[in-house]
């Protein structure tokens, strides 16, 4: 009748909403993988230490913007809320943590991102796009991994990047995967809203 006529209206609104701010912000996961060890309890279980451990590569920022790409990132609300915190260059391979490559000049397998990256060439900036590529990472396997481009911030304070960082973190950190196998998919593009909505 008229009720469902309307519903089903409104539910074409938010959806072409949602398209509209997806392809405004220009934020593209192009990949994403969660292996059979990843759970969200496991991601609960790491930030029983009162933070987060985050070590990044290659900030368009120089190191100095590390901290503040650190103090920007949070994890998906239904997750303790515990601040991330820098730290590159410390020894952390027994604990889990997030590890984050910008600019790379090319893709890594988060395998690797897990463990000794050696000297990674970047690509200098030379893009209008800031690839950045993310690894849940719990000793040296990978638990989950993403891959998102984004346009080229001024500064890591810049909504759109802030943005792009949580539609990274809630991609990284699902509270659901497919049960019992580890996933994959290509071409993923998730929306910054939380209404289940893909781009």
């Amino acid at each position: 009748g008229l009720e469902m006529k309307l519903r089903a209206l409104a539910a074409i609104g938010v959806t072409a909403i949602l398209a509209v701010a997806c392809a405004g912000d220009g934020n593209r996961l192009t990949y994403t993988e969660h292996s059979s060890f990843y759970s969200p309890q496991l991601v609960q279980y790491v930030t029983k230490k009162g933070y987060f451990p985050v070590i990044m590569h290659g900030s368009p920022f120089g190191a100095d913007g590390n901290s503040e790409i650190a103090q920007n990132l949070r994890l998906p609300g239904y997750y303790q809320p515990v601040p991330f915190r820098d730290v590159s260059g410390q020894s952390s391979a027994d604990h889990g943590r997030l590890v984050l490559l910008m600019d790379a000049s090319r893709i890594v397998n988060g395998d690797k991102l897990c463990g000794d990256l050696g000297k990674l060439a970047d690509s200098e900036g030379k893009s209008d796009k800031l690839q950045m590529q993310a690894s849940f990472c719990y000793q040296d396997e990978m638990v989950s991994y993403t891959v998102l481009n984004t346009p080229r911030p001024n500064s890591a304070g810049d909504a759109s990047f802030q943005r792009a960082m949580r539609q990274l973190t809630e991609e990284l950190f699902r509270t659901q995967v497919p049960d019992g196998a580890a996933s994959a998919r290509l071409g993923a593009s998730v929306s910054p809203f939380k209404f289940g909505f893909h781009c």
